[in-house]
C-alpha cells in the first residue's frame, strides 16, 4: 500500500461515517413525521405489524453500521498515529497528523505552524516519503 493511501483511509472512513450520520438524521426526521393510518380493515396475515416499526428497525440497523465504522475508524487512526510516531522529524509528523488525523486544510496547517502553504506541502511530501519507508520495512 502506498503511504498516501494508508493515511487517507481515516479521511475516507470519516467522510463515510458523517454521510451515514446525516442520512440517519434524515430518516429519523421522516419517521417522526409519519402519521398512523387508522382503519377498521383487517390486516393481511404475514404482513408487518407497522411501517413505523419497519422504519425504526432499519434506522437501528443503519446506526449499528455507523458504530462498526466508528470502531474501524478508531483502529485505523491508532494504526496511523503509531506509524507517524516513528517519524523522527517533528515537522513531518505534525503536518501528517494535522492533515490525515485532524482533517485540516493546507491553509489551516500553515497557520497553525506559522509556515507558508507551499512549505507545508513540501513537508507533507517528505513526510509521505518517510511513511513509505516505514511501510516498506514492515511489509
Amino acid at each position: 500500500m502506498k503511504a498516501k493511501e494508508f493515511l487517507q483511509q481515516a479521511r475516507f472512513l470519516d467522510q463515510r461515517i458523517n454521510s451515514k450520520v446525516r442520512e440517519i438524521e434524515k430518516m429519523n426526521a421522516l419517521a417522526t413525521n409519519m402519521s398512523a393510518v387508522i382503519s377498521d380493515m383487517p390486516k393481511a396475515k404475514g404482513s408487518s405489524t407497522s411501517r413505523m416499526e419497519d422504519t425504526v428497525c432499519k434506522i437501528i440497523d443503519y446506526e449499528n453500521e455507523v458504530r462498526e465504522d466508528l470502531d474501524r475508524l478508531i483502529s485505523i487512526k491508532r494504526e496511523i498515529n503509531d506509524t507517524l510516531e516513528q517519524i523522527d522529524e517533528v515537522d513531518y509528523r505534525i503536518v501528517l497528523q494535522k492533515r490525515y488525523l485532524e482533517m485540516c486544510s493546507w491553509e489551516e496547517i500553515a497557520c497553525d505552524i506559522d509556515k507558508k502553504v507551499r512549505w507545508v506541502q513540501m513537508l507533507h511530501g517528505r513526510g509521505l516519503d518517510k511513511v513509505q519507508e516505514l511501510l516498506d520495512r514492515s511489509a
